[in-house]
């Protein structure tokens, strides 16, 4: 038969023709036919054996997908896959490859799991078995151990048996699992063999896929298991081997798989059910099976734990055990007797009571009261039971003391409870046990009958239960024990019903009678007292409430003092323990404690009494200087990673504990000195440790993003307090009850969530913060629950997302309103108070629809005024230090005392001179103001000499007050900076600097609320203006100083940012009415003032922005003239243009770097899960550390430019374009448009530029009818000013989306009638998008600012020499010519020729009003003669380059990200240039680190995974020839798809989307290093821009992980255009690179992409300008002689969405 013959097979194979098996059979019947020679064996291998492959291949992929095939076709199919493997096994044994036969065996087996056909796939996964265990060849003399597999040999490379079994034997068990119907016992003798021998085969796996294997198996197992038990008939050895399955499920399981718990739970209902149906012998040996089980896996969860009670797993399921027991004891009691009973008794005591046990579980009450109850039912019936009834207790005499004391304890509790079922048999056994507890030296202890009837199992009957039977104790109680009872009651009444009042009333009464108890009392103290005090004040702590914190103090001096141990260890431990402050409390001790110095005396004030109590441990006393040193403090950050890390090296809870809490305070002192970057890893580090606190105390059954829902106490506090088996109080120990644990976690939860928010990430910030607040809300924390959700309102707020803020907002305004918090400490709920209005008054300030614009800033204005108001109260002006020298003593005064002046400023970072200028930076921009002005500090000190102070005091009272202070100072500046915005929106220019005036008095000065403040800071009345102008500059000298260790550094930068915006924004205004010292102040001391600014907000995102983009503007506008000079430097190395480029890139895609920056930290952690690690060390610093490293971290930046033309963009609109009207004196525009060229090589070029909106794409009223039912248009950008000076480039992209949902909707009829009108409507829209991009281009550039954008040409020596001695003639008219700007013209002009005449490309150059860059000045008046003397010579020029061999280098776009949406890449000028993006110039120094070197070869692709395409023939057969790996049709999991990415040189992904649905970007970006990445879907290099934050989408993911380059598209792309491009872009990519061998030049990635767009001949911009690639020209390597398909490419193929 011909090829032909075999092709029309295959094809009707395709089509599922009726009949194909008898004519499929027919054309193989020569495989029946015996083979004699090698000619014919061979023969039928060259003539069968492409088209067995092809028709398995075809039968795979039809039969791989069940839902989208009849049943009918499916049994002929399947009998036809059959025939062909039955082929294959013929050409296997003529290989003698078995392997081939197998693998295809494989396949089948698969086949038949998708089909559910469970009965033929366990037949053909025991022939795959049976034909591997053939395959070993052993002499006659060695004799197999195995029954099912072959033995392994371990000298013998089996990777391949091994990798066929991995895939084969859990198969098996799949099928075996669902095959329902009845099998033999030996049936499941042989999976049980099979699973034991395969168990040894997977040692040759690697460990995550070894682990994955057995995990499966043993899913299954299970199943068969249950199975077993519950369907199977009765055999002999039924039991027996379930057993036997349930040991081989635990050793190849990890400890709490869900299939384990689906086991048990499984195993226990069937053992329910049967003791229902009195089937009491199948009841008896099932739920034997289940304890058994059970007790394994909790034997080895307890051999794992470290310490009592720490696993919640363990202990659910310890008590689920002892229910099952309890039960099974009732079953024996009833079928077997009271000997099967005590046969269960005796062997559940061996595994009990053992010492490694017993003492970290709590006793089994329910099966000793199941016990109890079986012998009082064995005394009925006697009319004598003096010699019945046997004593629990008695069974364990082989046991410790402290196990038989807890059994007959728990004994004696139930025969007191069941005395009047039988009082005379009851009373007896009571008295025995007693007798018993007696002679063991235990007595009767106290009274604990009452007692230990209330605390009975707390967690098995439930808090509720418990806090009942303590009522009734309450009744009979005194002294200790009814206080306890009290706390135990409040304890349990918070576990079901957290807001009841009964929880405080009950501390009270606790507390009320512990107090009226003398010290002289003689009275037992109960064992754990202390225990349960920590548990209530942890309680008390965690909810705010510290109104009863004195009185708990108290009492615990008062036992401390009974027992005879000194205060100075109460002491220790308290602060060991973090107990003498509450949650979220910024003072670290809190004043009710302070209150005490009458029982410790004065010395508690002392900072050395408090070192003296720590001496013993250095963490405490290195915490201690941490948490309240200043800035001059000798700790440093390696000091307190010395003591953490041998704190966590100790691996004890306390350790890791208190190691946590150094760096959660490190971490808050860090931020406070605006190190976020740096606090960010020790905040989760102090995160990690929290985490395996709260595993310990509470359940851990959060999955994945879904944390914080329901969390639960992992034990009763009650019960954890007072149980049978306490140790005797030990003082010295440090106790960390669960509500300890909790606080520190949400704390944990709050500090990393606000540090991600002020890094940019918003996304990781709203997961922590969601998840914090969901926990609060759960437990009922309300103060917890305040402060998440002010958080996350104004975390929503940023993100642009206003019903969420306001929902959040006012929810948090609701309770407090409630009086909920009523017993909050005072500065706390101020505290609260303040931020929550704050952060509803800058919420007014956005476009929320219900109020109106006015309403909205009086609104705001009156918030901000109240609020401030609030923090002047007199709570807050006794921790204000106006201090004053008495005694060598620093006191305290009253907030509205007046300084005589008797304070010297002592502080070496604060400058005391009497002769002040306007110099703070750079040490060279001299502008003399004038004047001999006295030093402030010599006239009211100031706030680094206060902090100075402070820390000599050596008083601990003053430190604290310092602590509150500078939360004052720094809410107060928040709130006068909103206040500041406020006014100044509404034109009350005059106003809003007084507020700049009272925010720097906030800052620098001693006392903000001293009346001497306003009155020496604010300008004075007339006739005063010099006066208050010198004591201005005295307040901006202290102002615009560099402080190291500075705790409001931030702020400063705030301020100082506020100052010169409004200072250059009212410069030019008539201010005679209202004159202002701002408008006085040079411009070089404004860009001093704003690059000590950059400095110090280097690692806050958002701000570093703002000051950036300003610096930029300022220096724009000074190089034209506008501005005098900035910057009086006699630096040679920068110019200018340097600084404006510079801080313009320092403004572009800043919260991406930090990003980029923290997930090298994070790749660098150690493998211990440490957070710790220096990861980011290579890469390029963001910023300097300090204003006089500025000017060289400046050179070095341009020095360690790429070769690559960078060209950084940006559109500067509202309120840019009112200052820049303003300061111009020029029309209104809508936006600006600021672009840097930077190039190791060239001198900088920046433009200024205003833009208008561009004409273009006006609709022209094409619509389609018919119902979309795809969903609205989501614009990823919301709105940015694109939408000003672009706004129709949105609604062509929606109605692009409309129509490509409305086709996708449209059915195979539909299509054929509405096709046209579709391509027709898609024409259109292309056409409106390529008059968009061509007048963007033309009005914002013009015909000669365009060539800007290009990049440089190779050896370009001649250019440079003639622009050299171009420059040289212009010298006679113009001065200070750039020849770098003049080099981009004449090679931009010399390859699109002059467009509107010589002339107008000269006046564009050099006259365009309103343009500024870098300069061209006519010496004289612009006359037509110079004018045309320059067109000349620049013609003449133009001649010359166009005679020259050049070739366009590549550029690096770096928009911002305000402005990425646009297709930048396919304007005219730019459409055969190669270019590239990155989100920053930081990415890219970054991105040049690692090696950019792409093989396109080794490539793993994933096509039309979901298949939907019709396009897959044609690359499936392009990616076959060039043998490259990947998956057609259908997508593998996602690790398998992580693998690929970090394994391979590229990744090709064509398919609806960006591929996020088959691997997220999260999972992305965790990557330690990622391939290349081809993203060939709609929207696949579409960035969502998230407010303030960070934005999101799959290039920024890719990149992150380490991606050199990805290519993808901005919008949605259909049809046949989009085929042809990528098709085009991988054929380039592996064919030879020939049309490169005439030059020096690599071929890129991206070389192609111009190419490629010509090939969008229907659509080419609307599909042509779509795909870009992000990354950095990344060269192809490898050898490129591969095959290339020569088919065109079907007209029905199509990329969608």
């Amino acid at each position: 038969m011909t090829s032909s013959e075999a092709d029309v097979l295959i094809s009707d194979l395709s089509t599922g023709k009726a009949g194909i098996h008898g004519r499929i059979s027919a054309y193989l019947l020569v495989f029946k036919e015996p083979l004699k020679t090698c000619a014919q064996k061979q023969s039928l291998i060259t003539d069968y054996f492409p088209f067995l492959n092809r028709a398995l291949t075809l039968l795979r992929r039809k039969l791989g997908h069940p839902s989208k095939l009849n049943e009918k076709f499916a049994a002929e199919w399947f009998a036809v896959y059959r025939l062909c493997v039955d082929c294959i096994a013929v050409i296997s044994r003529i290989l003698t490859k078995p392997l081939l036969l197998l693998d295809e065996g494989f396949k089948i087996l698969r086949c038949f799991a998708r089909w559910r056909r469970w009965e033929d796939g366990e037949r053909e996964g025991l022939a795959i078995l049976k034909g591997i265990k053939e395959m070993q060849r052993l002499p006659v003399s060695d004799v197999t151990s195995n029954l099912y597999l072959p033995d392994l040999d371990a000298d013998a490379d089996d990777a391949g048996e091994a990798t066929l079994l991995a895939k084969t034997v859990p198969l098996l068990f799949v099928c075996a699992a669902k095959n329902k119907k009845p099998k033999h016992p030996d049936q499941y003798h042989r999976l049980y063999h099979i699973a034991t021998e395969f168990h040894t085969w997977t040692s040759v796996l690697d460990k995550d896929p070894r682990q994955l294997v057995l995990e499966e198996q043993a899913s299954y197992l299970a199943t068969c298991t249950i199975f077993l038990v519950g369907k199977v008939d009765q055999f002999d050895s039924k039991f027996d081997l379930a057993s036997k399955f349930c040991d081989l499920i635990i050793t190849t399981s990890v400890q709490g798989s869900p299939h384990l718990t689906k086991l048990c739970d499984s195993l226990y209902q069937i053992g329910v059910r049967m003791f229902s149906n009195k089937e009491f012998k199948q009841a008896s040996d099932t739920l034997k099976l289940y304890c058994q089980a059970t007790w394994l896996i909790i034997e080895g969860k307890l051999k794992e734990a470290e310490t009592r009670l720490s696993n919640y797993y363990s202990l659910e399921l310890f008590g689920k055990w002892c229910e099952a027991s309890t039960l099974l004891l009732q079953v024996l009691s009833q079928s077997e007797g009271t000997h099967a009973v005590q046969g269960v008794i005796k062997d559940w005591a061996e595994k009990w009571a053992a010492e490694h046990f017993s003492n970290r579980l709590p006793g089994p009450i329910s099966l000793v009261e199941q016990w109890v109850e079986i012998q009082v039912k064995l005394v009925k019936g006697h009319e004598n039971g003096d010699d019945v009834g046997t004593l629990l207790g008695n069974l364990f005499l082989s046991s410790s003391k402290v196990s038989r004391k807890k059994i007959l304890q728990q004994e004696l509790l139930f025969y007191v409870q069941m005395q009047n079922d039988n009082p005379n048999f009851c009373k007896r056994m009571q008295m025995m046990i007693k007798d018993l507890l007696e002679k063991d030296g235990f007595g009767t202890l106290i009274d604990w009958l009452e007692e230990s009837s209330c605390l009975r199992l707390c967690g098995v009957r439930g808090p509720k239960y418990c806090t009942q039977c303590l009522s009734q104790a309450l009744e009979v109680a005194s002294g200790h024990q009814l206080a306890v009872a009290y706390c135990l009651r409040s304890l349990c009444t918070e576990e079901y019903e957290p807001n009841s009042e009964k929880v405080f009333q009950d501390i009270q009464s606790a507390l009320a009678v512990w107090s009226s108890i003398p010290t002289s009392d003689g009275s037992m103290v109960p064992e754990n007292i202390m225990k349960i005090l920590y548990s209530v004040i942890d309680l008390l702590s965690l909810k705010g409430r510290v109104d009863f914190h004195c009185t708990i103090y108290k009492v615990m001096i008062k036992i401390y003092t009974q027992r005879g141990v000194s205060l100075n260890n109460l002491l220790a431990k308290l602060w060991e323990s973090r107990r003498i402050s509450h949650a979220l409390c910024p003072s670290p001790v809190q004043e009710a404690f302070m209150s005490l110095s009458v029982v410790f005396g004065e010395k508690l004030k002392l900072t050395e009494f408090w070192i003296e109590c720590f001496s013993k441990s250095q963490p405490l006393v290195v915490g201690f200087h941490n948490n309240f040193s200043s800035s001059q403090s000798n700790i440093t950050v390696h000091n307190v990673e010395e003591v953490t890390s041998a704190l966590i090296s100790s691996v004890s809870e306390s350790g890791s504990y208190l190691a946590g809490y150094m760096y959660y305070d490190l971490c808050e002192k860090l931020v406070s000195n605006g190190r976020s970057v740096e606090a960010l890893p020790y905040a989760m580090e102090a995160h990690r440790l929290r985490v395996e606190l709260f595993k310990q105390k509470f359940p851990w059954s959060f999955e994945g993003r879904s944390e914080g829902n329901h969390v639960l106490v992992c034990r009763s506090v009650a019960s954890e307090l007072w149980s049978f088996d306490t140790n005797s109080c030990d003082l010295d120990i440090c106790y960390i009850s669960p509500w300890n644990a909790l606080q520190c976690y949400l704390e944990s939860i709050l500090q990393v969530g606000v540090i991600h928010e002020i890094l940019g990430n918003g996304a990781e910030a709203e997961y922590f913060l969601d998840r914090g607040k969901s926990l609060s809300c759960s437990h009922s924390l309300t103060l917890f629950n305040i402060v998440f959700s002010s958080f996350l309102g104004e975390l929503y707020h940023k993100k642009q997302r206003w019903a969420s803020a306001k929902k959040e907002l006012q929810s948090s305004r609701e309770l407090l309103k409630d009086g909920i918090i009523d017993g909050f400490c005072s500065k706390c709920k101020v505290i609260v108070e303040v931020t929550v209005t704050h952060n509803l008054a800058d919420l007014y300030q956005s476009p929320i629809s219900e109020i109106e614009s006015a309403s909205a800033e009086k609104l705001s204005t009156d918030l901000y005024k109240e609020t401030l108001a609030k923090l002047h109260t007199s709570e807050w002006k006794k921790s204000i230090a106006c201090l004053e020298e008495q005694d060598g003593t620093i006191l305290v005064k009253d907030g509205n005392s007046q300084l005589e002046g008797s304070i010297e400023c002592n502080s070496p970072n604060t400058l005391c001179t009497k002769e002040l200028s306007w110099d703070l930076d750079l040490q060279n921009c001299v502008v003399s103001f004038g004047g001999d002005v006295p030093c402030i500090c010599k006239t009211m000190g100031c706030w680094h000499c206060l902090t100075g102070k402070v820390t000599k005091s050596g008083l601990v009272t003053d430190a604290i007050k310092l602590k509150w202070e500078l939360v004052h100072r720094r809410l107060s500046l928040k709130l006068l900076t909103g206040l500041g915005k406020c006014l100044e929106n509404d034109g009350q220019i005059h106003e809003a600097c007084e507020i700049i005036f009272q925010s720097i008095s906030v800052l620098v000065g001693p006392n903000p609320f001293c009346r001497a403040s306003k009155s020496t800071f604010l300008p004075d009345t007339m006739g005063k203006e010099i006066s208050a102008q010198r004591k201005h500059i005295n307040l901006y000298h202290l102002m615009g100083r560099e402080i190291p260790g500075d705790m409001l550094n931030v702020e400063r930068a705030v301020i100082l940012y506020n100052l010169c915006w409004l200072s250059l924004k009212d410069r030019k205004k008539d201010t005679r009415n209202n004159p202002h010292v701002l408008i006085d102040i040079p411009i070089s001391k404004l860009v001093s003032w704003l690059m000590l600014s950059f400095v110090l907000c280097r690692e806050v995102p958002a701000l570093f922005q703002k000051v950036s983009r300003l610096l930029a503007a300022i220096f724009s506008l000074s190089t034209s003239s506008v501005l005098e000079a900035p910057l009086s430097t006699s630096c040679k190395d920068l110019c200018g243009r340097h600084w404006v480029c510079f801080f313009h890139q320092a403004s572009l895609g800043i919260q991406f770097n930090y990003l980029f920056s923290m997930k090298e930290v994070q790749q660098g952690a150690d493998t211990k899960g440490s957070h710790m690690a220096s990861g980011a060390q290579s890469l390029p610093r963001l910023a300097p550390e300090s204003i006089l490293n500025l000017k060289d971290f400046v050179k070095e930046f341009f020095e360690g430019l790429p070769g690559t033309t960078v060209i950084c963009l940006s559109l500067l609109g509202c309120p840019y374009t009112s200052m820049f009207q303003e300061l111009l004196s020029c029309s209104s525009a809508p936006a600006w448009i600021m672009v840097s060229r930077l190039n190791l090589k060239n001198l900088p070029i920046h433009i200024l530029l205003p833009v208008h909106s561009v004409p273009g794409g006006d609709s022209d009223g094409v619509t389609i009818s018919g119902e979309n039912d795809g969903g609205q248009w989501c614009c990823p950008w919301g709105s940015t000013v694109v939408d000003d000076v672009a706004p129709n480039f949105r609604m062509l992209l929606e109605e692009n989306f409309n129509l490509a949902k409305y086709e996708l909707a449209l059915s195979p009829a539909e299509k054929k009638d509405h096709i046209y009108n579709v391509w027709e409507a898609r024409r259109r829209i292309d056409d409106r998008l390529c008059t968009l991009l061509k007048n963007l281009e033309d009005s914002w550039f013009g015909s000669t600012l365009k060539y800007v954008l290009l990049g440089e040409v190779s050896n370009c020596k001649d250019l440079d020499t003639l622009c050299e001695n171009l420059v040289r003639k212009l010298k006679s008219q113009f001065t200070d010519i750039d020849s770098s700007l003049l080099k981009v013209i004449v090679l931009g002009v010399s390859k699109y020729g002059f467009k509107g005449g010589t002339e107008q490309v000269m006046l564009e150059f050099c006259l365009k009003k309103g343009s500024f860059f870098s300069d061209v000045h006519f010496k004289d008046d612009h006359c037509a003669d110079e004018l045309r003397g320059f067109a000349s010579k620049l013609h003449e020029a133009v001649k010359k380059v166009k005679g020259f061999n050049r070739i366009i280098k590549p550029i690096i776009l770096v928009p911002d990200f305000d402005v990425q949406m646009l297709p930048w890449e396919n304007l005219p000028v730019l459409k055969n240039q190669e270019v590239y993006r990155m989100p920053s110039v930081w990415s890219i120094l970054a991105a040049y680190r690692n090696e950019r070197k792409i093989n396109p070869l080794d490539a793993y692709y994933l096509l039309n995974p979901d298949g939907s395409l019709n396009c897959k023939p044609d690359f499936d057969k392009l990616f076959r020839d060039n043998k490259l790996k990947g998956k057609v049709g259908h997508a593998p999991p996602t690790e398998k798809l992580a693998a690929a990415l970090e394994s391979r040189d590229l990744f090709i992904y064509i398919g609806h989307g960006d591929g996020s649905l088959y691997i997220p970007n999260d999972r992305i970006e965790r990557l330690q290093n990622c391939a290349g990445a081809f993203l060939m879907g709609c929207s696949s290099a579409s960035l969502k821009l998230d407010g303030c934050y960070v934005p999101r989408g799959p290039p920024l993911s890719y990149l992150l992980a380490g991606s050199p380059v990805i290519l993808g598209n901005l919008w949605e792309v259909t049809g046949l255009d989009i085929d042809k491009f990528t098709h085009a872009m991988l054929v380039s990519w592996f064919k030879d690179r020939s049309y490169r061998k005439d030059c020096d030049q690599k071929l890129m990635i991206g070389t192609c992409m111009s190419r490629a767009r010509d090939k969008c001949s229907h659509f080419p911009c609307l599909v042509g300008a779509s795909p870009v690639c992000y990354g950095v020209p990344t060269e192809l390597k490898g050898t490129m002689e591969v095959a290339t398909p020569s088919t065109e490419l079907s007209p029905t193929t199509c990329l969608g969405k």
